[in-house]
């Protein structure tokens, strides 16, 4: 868009030029908001008659008559002072008003222009205008002939950093004068000057890509949905905006990436390198259901001059989905049953009595789960890509004695209990239970019965009772986790925790005589309930722990 200059007003010493141009980067799903510009005018004159004649009319000396005769004349001057104001408009079609950008880089065009005429000679005539705000100087012209006339104007362009919506430097035309010397003579004189502004705001804001809007505007994401952030403004006619020294800025429990190594035998969150706040498009999930401002802090820079520094903010919404945990401990015994697919054999497991096919019920644990992930986030794809995935993980805290007699008939024991690792239950996800998984995430409204789970796992960890042994003990914690895989928007997605439950089963057995009846709990074996809350704290383990020789 060019430099428009003020046409002469035919009541006013001055006018001002209004112009505007949005964002055009930025679009209304952006901000959907922008500034719109108005100007407040004020000026005065000197020698001029503003109620008949041009706005700015040379002065005669006292006596004469404007249209006859001929007199000396001396000068005349008209000055004014135009302040642009920044008003936050909605955008079209929208409906809710966001908060207003804290800072907004502006490009001011200015000018100032001054016209005299005069029939006869003239010597020494002199127009000048200037234009404060630019400091752009004074333009001059002089003439000499029979029929004369003067011209001159200025104009400038400067890029100025408003902060809170206050645009503090106004654009005044100081002095729009006519001069002639004492000599000079004429007749029909004339002349105006004129002020013009143009101002163009572009809001400094930060957008999140991969969240979702409601109906206000506002920015929603599910936890392990991925976020990219952007610091931008503009455009601007003559200037390129830039940004610089990224410094950001968000809350709320963030990760990079929650990595399970090929074998896996290691499994844990990866934490966002502090590096990546320092970029200019970060990226990042987070894995706790919070509402969080998003902000940074920047240089900005016009065509390559730095202007200052901003801050740019905004509010995000995280989701996590709705869910159901119901959870069932059972008790320890000691019968024959078949673990894992073996054989049936004499086993301390826990769970409860098995009949005469080896098969018992209740198992040692049972959790039952469903998810439903808000209509807000389904996308259209049906099943996980739609309505995104959960499943079940299992982590084991070993802890197994074994008793025995050696050769030379000392009694001897054999810790099972990895050191206290905390080892991955033979696969990820857990695969005891209902098959399948991951199972895809229902909506809220294709629930019928949302009490009721409609996926399990379960465990019944035991240790085979041999004649080899004359004691066993067990003491072992579990932690089983409800993950989650959110619907991915073309930013990413990553598994995330929504429950964890914590469970333990403790046994310890002799024997006396032979094995096949001298089995008895010494004390009496239990499975218990530590805790079942919501989680949002990814697993971490450092080796896997699978069914050799004995039921994990």
């Amino acid at each position: 868009m060019s430099l428009r200059l003020a046409a002469p007003s035919p009541c006013r010493s001055f006018v001002a030029s209004v112009g505007f141009l949005a964002a055009m980067l930025l679009t209304s799903s952006a901000h959907a908001a922008h500034w719109a510009v108005t100007y407040s005018c004020s000026g005065s004159n000197s020698g001029g008659d503003y109620s008949t004649h041009q706005p700015f009319l040379i002065a005669w000396t006292s006596g004469a008559s404007p249209n006859t005769g001929y007199a000396y004349w001396t000068s005349g001057q008209s000055s004014g002072t135009i302040t642009p104001v920044l008003t936050w408009t909605l955008d079209a079609g929208e409906t809710v008003l966001p908060p207003a950008p804290a800072y907004t880089v502006a490009q001011i065009n200015s000018s100032a222009r001054a016209y005299i005429s005069v029939q006869g000679l003239g010597t020494n005539m002199i127009a000048k205008a200037e234009d404060s705000l630019d400091g752009a100087g004074t333009a001059t012209m002089t003439l000499n002939s029979s029929y004369s006339n003067c011209s001159c104007q200025v104009s400038g362009m400067r890029f100025v950093l408003v902060s809170n919506a206050s645009l503090s430097t106004t654009v005044s035309l100081n002095t729009v004068s006519a001069n002639a010397s004492s000599s000079a003579t004429g007749s029909n004189p004339g002349g105006y000057g004129s002020i013009g502004v143009t101002v163009y705001a572009a809001p400094v804001v930060v957008t999140l890509s991969g969240t979702t809007k409601d109906t206000n505007g506002s920015d929603n994401i599910l936890i392990g949905q991925g976020c990219t952030a952007y610091i931008q403004a503009g455009p601007l006619p003559n200037g390129t905006i830039t940004f610089s020294n990224f410094n950001w800025t968000v809350p709320g429990q963030t990760f990079a990436q929650f990595q399970v190594a090929t074998d896996q035998s290691a499994g844990q969150a990866i934490p966002v390198d502090s590096t990546e706040w320092t970029k200019p498009n970060p990226h990042w999930y987070w894995s706790k259901d919070e509402a969080v401002t998003v902000s940074c802090t920047a240089t900005v820079s016009v065509n390559g001059a730095v202007l200052g520094t901003v801050t740019g903010q905004r509010a995000v919404t995280i989701w996590a989905p709705d869910y159901l945990f119901k959870p069932l401990a059972g008790p320890v015994s000691v019968g024959t049953r078949s673990a894992s697919g073996g054989p049936l054999s004499l086993q301390l497991y826990a769970g409860g009595p098995a009949d005469a096919n080896g098969v018992w019920d209740p198992p040692g644990v049972k959790n039952g789960g469903r998810v439903s992930t808000p209509n807000l986030f389904r996308l259209s794809p049906t099943g996980n890509a739609g309505t995104g995935s959960w499943e079940f993980g299992q982590i084991i805290f070993p802890g197994r004695w074994l008793y025995y007699y050696d050769n030379a008939g000392s009694p001897q024991v054999a810790p099972l209990n990895y050191n206290g690792q905390k080892l991955l239950d033979n696969s990820w996800p857990y695969q005891y239970g209902t098959a399948g998984a991951p199972w895809a995430a229902d909506s809220v409204d294709q629930s019928p019965q949302p009490n009721i789970p409609t996926y399990w796992m379960e465990d019944s960890p035991g240790n085979g009772l041999v004649d080899y042994y004359y004691r066993e003990k067990a003491d072992e914690s579990f932690n089983d986790y409800m993950m989650y895989l959110p619907p991915e928007k073309g930013n990413g997605s990553q598994w995330v925790p929504l429950h964890l439950f914590a469970w333990k089963w403790q046994a310890d057995v002799s024997r006396f005589g032979t094995w096949a009846i001298g089995w008895s709990p010494q004390p009496p074996g239990y499975t218990s309930i530590i805790s079942s809350a919501r989680c949002t704290t990814h697993p971490q383990w450092s080796g896997l722990l699978t069914n050799t020789g004995m039921h994990f």
